[in-house]
């Protein structure tokens, strides 16, 4: 089975040829990857959702927090200004855990965003994370105002981290949630299936994407996308 991949490194085992690469250099690595991704995706519609499951939700998070800062810090929101050029009306999270990455400059130097590196570590003890002294350092710029589904697993031993992903750095009101009698995996069944895509078109709706989804609906055309 292979080869295996992971958009951080999480282990202070990896050797790199080049030696450790840097954050920054991992997080263009991940943008490169990104675009190539989108770039040969056969829909022709605009880009309007990103969905990422665990290590891919704690991506995700932290692509539409970046944008947001990014926004917030030139009081301007033209899409050539994204982590991918793009402007994400929600973002779908499945069994994600923060705290988010940092992507850019803006984030590298704050205690409140982990790093994509080397250097990340795991917190494995809820205790330990909500002791963290992160939380003491979040600012308004560190919450998710962007509309969210977050899809949790009740039986999932890190519920308790998805959890805290959601009541800290997203924005009250900002976040729908559903859960279902899982563990750590994407939902099979068809109830749980149809109950994530309801969520899925809600959410996109809160994120004023619903005209664009709603025409996909109404047509055959590739109208909508999401990474």
């Amino acid at each position: 089975m292979g080869p295996c991949y992971s958009w951080a490194d999480l282990s202070s085992q990896c050797i790199f040829a080049d030696g450790a690469p840097d954050t920054k250099t991992i997080a263009d690595k991940i943008r490169v990857s990104l675009l190539r991704a989108m770039e040969a995706d056969p829909g022709t519609g605009n880009w309007v959702g990103i969905l990422g499951f665990s290590q891919g939700a704690r991506l995700a998070v932290s692509i539409l927090l970046e944008d947001e800062i990014r926004q917030k810090e030139i009081n301007c929101n033209t899409p050539d200004r994204a982590f991918l050029g793009v402007k994400w009306h929600f973002g779908v999270l499945l069994a994600g855990r923060g705290p988010p990455y940092a992507l850019s400059h803006r984030t590298m130097h704050r205690p409140q965003f982990g790093h994509p590196g080397p250097m990340t570590q795991m917190i494995d003890s809820i205790e330990s994370l909500t002791s963290h002294p992160l939380f003491d350092l979040l600012e308004p710029w560190d919450i998710l105002s962007t509309p969210t589904l977050h899809v949790h697993g009740l039986r999932d031993p890190g519920l308790p981290f998805h959890q805290l992903l959601q009541s800290h750095y997203v924005a009250p009101g900002s976040a729908s949630v559903i859960e279902w009698e899982g563990e750590h995996r994407i939902p099979i069944r068809t109830v749980d299936v149809e109950a994530v895509s309801r969520g899925i078109l809600q959410i996109a709706k809160v994120g004023d994407a619903s005209e664009s989804v709603d025409d996909h609906l109404t047509s055959n055309q590739q109208d909508t996308r999401a990474i």
